[in-house]
């Protein structure tokens, strides 16, 4: 591969890197505001609720230690991919979700 194909190629790569960047970050305080709504739908309590925020953050924290070494031994493009991949059905079920159990388990995966 020439350096001018590289070159070419690296600002849209560079841009979807860190449009993944600002959407893992915007998921993780995605729910935060909409507490006593998450709350109000499921008929709990916001502190039941906030369940759904707690254990996104953790699953997030805990895959950094697991992202690192799959990122090593795969690739880190490839691993990148598959994050996002699992991060987008993730969403998916979180926003079909129809219980509080349901949303909390779509927020962790």
């Amino acid at each position: 591969m020439s350096t001018e194909n590289l070159t070419l190629q690296a600002p849209p790569l560079l841009f979807l890197l860190a449009v993944a960047g600002f959407s893992a970050v915007a998921s993780t305080r995605l729910c935060d505001a909409m507490l006593p709504a998450l709350a109000h739908s499921f008929a709990t309590s916001p502190a039941q609720a906030s369940a759904a925020i707690s254990s996104y953050a953790i699953a997030y924290g805990l895959m950094q230690w697991v992202y690192g070494p799959l990122g090593d031994r795969f690739g880190k493009p490839r691993v990148i991919l598959l994050a996002l991949a699992w991060c987008a059905l993730g969403t998916a079920a979180a926003a079909l979700a129809t219980s509080l159990d349901a949303l909390v388990l779509a927020r962790a995966a």
